[in-house]
């Protein structure tokens, strides 16, 4: 598959222009829209591109007369439309390790965390803000060439799946700097950002974003090109290539989310407002999710949680409750803690609500096993997920103790798979991989690890700390900044057996395997010892 970005200076179809709409081409799963051009990105295969590409070609070839502020610029042309063409990025599911939280055997329920890439199956939702540049080349006699818009500032929805095509943004004239986020309705979210004045530049904009702990839970910014201008995004008075009687949509939305996406539910304090509410979302991915709902339940007899059908009725005896406690009833009643994952944002009270049910989950339910027997999944992002495996279903299928089971886990008709060996006392091994070798100071390790000069975010690995319980996998932040152990080695994991290889310095190409013996190599427990093999 390709990706085709196709951006017109005019006010052009594009997709009739170019041939696309006879296609009919996915949806465009990027849209950029801003000062200078609309660009959209296309999802094709190789032979609808043999078809598009001459009538592109064509398009390419055409200049058309400059407009700025509804008036014609003598003298100067544009194109009327210019391309890109990328082969298209895979989003496949994969494993990249297996941890054990509690062992998987016939005698006890067991517990693993399966950590990966692309785990939910889905894309996120993006927009691209454009900036006009306003250098010039020559071109024929009389005439001059401005160069193509930039793509300034890139949106991403934070939510996977089509829910993020439901998240707008609108920037306004500079002024006073301010992040506003509307809810309307059960889905649609409004950004809403004014630039400082002087600081309407993609990296301001971006910074104010990032800095929006509202704002940031929907989306993320990047500046592309850091001092572009971002002009407002909709008819605001503002100087714009757009002619007058062109009318642009008063926010422009995120596209192309699609694939696979977690339910959730926002229920705020006040209507509207997403500052403060009560926040479920769902264990694991898939459309069923939807089916999820809520019912907040006032002046009752006794206070309670019960679930039915995927339904959490929630009973208070007082006029309203605290989302803290609302929070804290639903995570502990095991079924509904089965279902959802409760939080406060901000803080508040809520009174008698529902039924409300969650939305955006997308794409196939998943479905886990181990070793053949039948596992629950429990929690479940873009990165993990977490399964739990009773013993009687393990025992059933057949079983045993310390043995070497497979895990496969299914997203519609994409698998993932691992190997892992299960039993009491068994650990999940994996193989590191590291710059150097060396014991270090752990709050200022120095420039250098055994020779080889660190860049931040890189890791070493430390076997023989004077303080044995130290040892173990590190990530380098600084010369002078404390290391810290890295995630995929955390503290409580029995790392008997495993494997590190190490690149750099005096043991370079060597591969040290831990030698301590099964629940005698816990991290921040036990010293490790290590020999090269």
């Amino acid at each position: 598959m390709l990706d085709l970005t196709i951006t017109s200076y005019g006010s052009n179809a594009i997709t009739d222009l170019s041939g696309l709409g006879a296609l009919n081409a996915e949806t465009p799963f990027i849209n950029a829209n801003g000062v200078g051009g609309t660009s959209a990105t296309f999802r094709i295969s190789n032979a609808d591109w043999d078809r598009v590409r001459p009538n592109l070609r064509k398009l390419t070839e055409m200049r058309m007369p400059l407009v700025e502020n509804g008036v014609l610029v003598a003298g100067t042309t544009r194109p009327v439309v210019t391309y890109t063409l990328m082969q298209a990025i895979g989003n496949h599911p994969r494993i990249t390790r297996v941890e054990e939280t509690s062992p998987v055997s016939p005698y006890a329920d067991g517990a693993l965390v399966v950590r990966g890439m692309n785990m939910l199956g889905g894309i996120q939702a993006k927009l691209d803000l454009l900036a006009q540049s306003s250098s010039v080349t020559p071109g024929p006699t009389g005439t001059q060439r401005f160069q193509s818009a930039v793509r300034a500032l890139r949106l991403t929805a934070v939510p996977f799946g089509p829910r993020g095509r439901k998240i707008g943004i609108r920037i306004m004239e500079p002024g006073s700097a301010s992040v506003t986020v509307a809810l309307v309705g059960e889905e649609e979210v409004r950004v809403t950002v004014t630039p400082a004045t002087g600081l309407n530049t993609a990296t301001g904009i971006a910074g104010q974003i990032t800095a929006s702990a509202v704002a940031s839970y929907y989306m993320t910014a990047t500046a592309l090109v850091g001092s572009a201008k971002i002009g407002p995004t909709a008819n605001t008075g503002s100087p714009s290539s757009t002619p007058p009687q062109v009318r642009l949509p008063e926010y422009e939305y995120l596209r192309g989310g699609d694939g696979g996406g977690v339910a959730e539910l926002l229920v705020p304090v006040v209507a509207g407002v997403a500052t403060n509410g009560l926040k479920l979302v769902a264990q694991k991915s898939g459309n069923p999710g939807n089916n999820i709902s809520l019912v907040l339940r006032m002046e009752q007899g006794a206070d309670a949680v019960v679930v039915s059908n995927g339904r959490i009725t929630v009973d208070r005896t007082g006029a309203t409750e605290t989302i803290a406690n609302l929070v804290t009833a639903i995570n502990g009643n095991a079924s509904a803690a089965a279902l959802v994952l409760a939080s406060a944002r901000g803080t508040g009270s809520l009174g008698a609500k529902g039924p409300l049910f969650l939305y955006g989950g997308a794409g196939e339910e998943p479905v886990a096993s181990v070793g053949g027997a039948a596992a629950t999944i429990t929690e479940h992002t873009n990165t993990s997920l977490k399964l739990a495996v009773a013993a009687a279903a393990y025992l059933a299928v057949g079983g045993t103790d310390q043995m070497s089971a497979v895990i496969q886990i299914l997203l519609g008709d994409r698998k993932m798979s691992a190997q892992v060996m299960v039993g009491a006392n068994r650990t999940v091994s994996f193989r590191a991989t590291v710059r150097a070798q060396s014991s270090v100071t752990i709050a200022t390790p120095g420039a250098t690890i055994d020779g080889v000069t660190m860049v931040a975010g890189e890791r070493f690995w430390a076997p023989s700390q004077s303080t044995a319980t130290q040892d173990g996998l590190y990530v380098w932040n600084g010369a002078s900044v404390p290391a810290t152990r890295a995630p995929e080695m955390p503290v409580g994991m029995d790392v008997a057996g495993m494997l590190v290889s190490i690149t750099e310095g005096t043991e370079a190409g060597k591969i040290a395997q831990v030698t301590n013996a099964v629940a005698a190599g816990v991290i921040g427990t036990h010293g490790l010892t290590d020999a090269f093999i």
